[in-house]
């Protein structure tokens, strides 16, 4: 007799609440470990009403991963997953940096550079002891492109994908301090 027959070789199962039915998938409550001692045939015989000649399921599989499943701990989402939203505006992230670079790691005209200029072309550049530097400032914030269709307001939450980004003004305060971490008076 020929029969159809997976042999399992890995299976696994993971229930949210054990409370859930397991009775979609074919399987027995207490499968052998082995059959060293049965036919697998004869056992299902005996003990199940599987179709060994017809069947794209892995019964014996399920079997094993049911008796052997856990239900999973969990509590639903961490509280720190949402963003404080204030009421007044739409509230922003905004951030300044500052890049330099060595004068040394440069190529200008003058000796302070790698590749220095001879002659006429020895140009200073009035570099700082610093280098170079430059300041940026930035903002983040949350703004659907389209209202939403019931009118309703939509507060900003870290699940939608409507936060924005844009260059923003370098504040006097931001430019004052870079000049003076660039030994630069004010």
């Amino acid at each position: 007799m020929c029969y159809y027959r997976e042999y399992p070789m890995g299976w696994g199962s993971a229930k949210s609440d054990a409370s859930l039915a397991d009775d979609d998938l074919p399987h027995v409550d207490a499968p052998p470990e082995d059959f060293s001692d049965q036919d697998f045939w004869r056992w299902v015989r005996g003990h199940t009403d599987w179709n060994l000649l017809d069947g794209a399921a892995n019964p014996l599989a399920n079997s094993f991963a049911l008796s052997q499943g856990m239900a999973w701990q969990g509590r639903g989402l961490p509280s720190f997953a949402g963003i404080a939203g204030r009421r007044a505006g739409e509230p922003t992230l905004r951030f300044a940096v500052r890049a330099t670079r060595a004068a040394a790691a440069m190529r200008t005209t003058d000796a302070a550079g790698p590749r220095g200029g001879a002659g006429r072309l020895a140009f200073g550049t009035g570099l700082g002891p610093g280098g170079l530097a430059a300041v940026s400032a930035a903002s983040t914030y949350y703004r659907r492109p389209v209202g939403r269709a019931d009118g309703g307001v939509e507060r900003p939450n870290l699940f939608m994908p409507y936060w924005q980004a844009s260059l923003s003004p370098v504040a006097a305060a931001e430019r004052e301090q870079a000049w003076r971490r660039q030994g630069a008076a004010w």
